[in-house]
Parts: C-alpha cells; structure tokens; sequence
C-alpha cells in the first residue's frame, strides 16, 4: 500500500516535483521495507523525515533524494538498532 501511495504522490508533483515523506516508529520500517520496490529515479524524488524509527533510513543504503531521522538519546531503540546511533 505505501509503494502505490509514494508513486500516486510522485506522479500528482510530476516529473520534476518531489515527495515529503514522514515516518514515525514502525513507519520507518515500512518506508524502509517499500524503498526496496521502488526504482531509484523513484527514490530520488523523496525526501525522508523519520522519528524514532524502527529502522534508521539512509541515502548510503536507498538513493532518498534526502533522508533525516531523529531520536531521543532516552529512546530505547537505540539498543535495539545499532545503525540508530549514527542518527544522533
């Protein structure tokens, strides 16, 4: 479902337009997941913010045309996602 609704935002801003896409928790788990069966053109064309995601979003991995994630140093998932760190 998050695959079909970036591609209907992408093709609403057209060809030069760009995406914002918000994530929070366990939605920057499905962002991560869906940025898997997008193209890269596709994920050139949307920008990231995260909180306190479940999984820590990066250009280096996925091609996002800009990627932000943001934590508490207090959160407990900093435990559990090592790559969380490199967020702070």
């Amino acid at each position: 479902a998050l695959v079909s609704h970036l591609r209907d935002a992408l093709k609403k801003v057209g060809s030069y337009g760009r995406v914002v896409h918000i994530a929070h928790s366990q939605g920057a788990l499905i962002t991560y997941l869906a940025a898997k069966r997008l193209s890269p053109s596709e994920l050139s064309r949307i920008e990231v913010v995260s909180f306190g995601g479940a999984a820590a979003l990066c250009r280096s991995e996925r091609n996002f045309a800009r990627c932000v994630n943001y934590y508490s140093i207090n959160d407990p998932l900093l435990f559990v996602v090592p790559s969380a760190v490199k967020a702070l």
